[in-house]
This record gives structure tokens, C-alpha cells and sequence, in this order.
């Protein structure tokens, strides 16, 4: 399975100034590649709070904060 996070997620991580915030942030990314590195190539990681997203084929989402 592949990671895939986009460039505008990034950029928009940069600008959060709420340190609670950046650090549930970080804690669930590394959830998520910890996930996504112990998970079969055709096999979905179960995360908590994971919902895929309506018209796309492999895309997710998630909610933090």
C-alpha cells in the first residue's frame, strides 16, 4: 500500500499555529505509516476515524481536532 499525502495538506499543516493541534496532527500520521508499513499491499490499515471519501476510488479521509 502507498502513502500518498498531497502537497496542499502540507502547505496547509505549515500554517496551523495551535501546538494541541500540530501535535494530534503528528500523532496520527504516524499512526497512519506505522499502519500503512505493518498492512499487505492489498489490504486496507484500519484507522480510526477513517471514512473513505464519496467519488473517488482510493481516496480517505480523516478528522483531527
Amino acid at each position: 500500500m502507498k502513502l500518498d499525502i498531497c502537497r496542499s495538506f502540507t502547505k496547509d499543516t505549515r500554517k496551523v499555529k495551535d501546538k494541541v493541534l500540530n501535535k494530534r496532527l503528528k500523532a496520527k500520521l504516524d499512526e497512519i505509516k506505522e499502519a500503512v508499513e505493518n498492512t499487505e499491499a492489498d489490504e486496507l490499515p484500519e484507522i480510526k476515524e477513517m471514512l473513505k471519501m464519496e467519488g473517488s476510488e482510493n481516496a480517505y479521509r480523516i478528522k483531527v481536532g
